[in-house]
């Protein structure tokens, strides 16, 4: 059934929603100590929020001692680091805010990867395969696209940008990553590192500049049209981060999480019937992950009256979600409003 919903979806507050209280995120976050705090299905204020996931390293047969892993979680002028030998999982309690999970393996970053902005619970997985060297190969065609080449120099800066990020100093980054670009402006990666450290401290204005540069140089460097779809979206530049993540899907077709940055967007600019498709299709690629999209799917149903299609949402919930805490008072919202 296709319906408008007009301006009752934007009067609906767009908040993130609890997703996935599986076993496997419990499991992974309560070694690090770490429990989320849900009373409801939606996340109350001060309760905690986590980005978590699993690292998994591919190496040769009898290529020694596995390599040293360490991940960071990068809010702001905030840093928290955690590190292990070989394959392992991670859980960090994060803020509302956005930032960035980077991996590095035996001294270099492997991988980044966004935090999603006010999403409660993130899962993001790396797989690496490394080679007889011990050093990461390209997990992939896009990483292998964006292995950016440079001389000894801007190397050692970029070295030193990402130390000097690491230890929480953001204005020593900024000077080497600056340097880097007027000496070589066609370095999109260091152009989109310089981004990200202003999205870090929440200079929204600054981080798009320079992520248009970088994709204005690079085109396919699809980690710089999320990034900058999020800067869009946190200036409120709803129209511009709808066509920064169209630009992205087109690279990444299947990328679950742009879909639902533009379902958010679409919400925000009373496109209601697109907001529906393009959550739908964030659950479509990942199912378990993105299964709050279907909690705020049931929300706005509800509040245009369509209590059946908003049942069917809670109960595709809570099959992916079977323990969740609030899951009686859906159960009794399915039983109310029977399909």
């Amino acid at each position: 059934m296709r319906r408008g919903f007009g301006v009752l979806l934007v009067t609906f507050a767009i908040v993130a929603l609890v997703c996935d209280s599986t076993a496997q995120q419990e499991e992974i976050c309560s070694d690090r100590g770490i429990h989320t705090e849900a009373d409801s299905p939606i996340r109350r204020p001060g309760s905690v929020q986590v980005v978590f996931g699993r690292i998994t390293i591919k190496r040769p047969k009898g290529s020694g001692k596995p390599p040293s892993v360490v991940v960071w979680l990068r809010e702001g002028r905030s840093t928290q680091r955690f590190a292990f030998d070989g394959s392992g999982s991670y859980c960090f309690e994060k803020s509302a805010g956005g930032g960035e999970v980077t991996v590095d393996i035996n001294g270099q970053q492997a991988d980044r990867r966004s935090i999603i902005t006010n999403l409660p619970e993130q899962r993001e997985d790396f797989e690496f395969s490394l080679t007889s060297a011990e050093r990461p190969a390209p997990p992939g065609v896009v990483s292998a696209k964006f292995n950016y080449e440079r001389n000894g120099k801007n190397t050692k800066l970029y070295e030193k940008a990402l130390r000097a990020s690491a230890d929480q100093q953001p204005e020593k980054a900024i000077e080497y990553l600056t340097a880097i670009v007027a000496d070589d402006s066609a370095d999109y990666v260091a152009n989109a590192t310089l981004a990200s450290i202003y999205y870090r401290r929440k200079q929204y204005a600054e981080a798009a500049t320079w992520f248009k540069r970088s994709v204005a140089i690079n085109p396919e460097y699809s980690p710089a049209w999320l990034s900058l779809s999020q800067s869009q979206y946190a200036l409120k530049e709803y129209e511009a981060a709808i066509e920064s993540c169209k630009r992205l899907l087109k690279l990444e077709p299947k990328s679950a999480v742009a879909f639902y940055i533009l379902g958010e967007a679409y919400l925000r600019t009373e496109k209601g019937n697109l907001a529906v498709e393009a959550l739908n299709e964030a659950i479509k690629f990942d199912p378990v992950g993105m299964a709050e999209c279907h909690l705020i799917l049931a929300n706005l149903y509800d509040i245009n009256n369509l209590k059946k299609l908003a049942s069917k949402e809670y109960k595709a919930f809570i099959a992916k979600v079977p323990n969740h805490p609030d899951k009686q008072r859906m159960e009794k919202y399915i039983t109310d409003n029977p399909e």
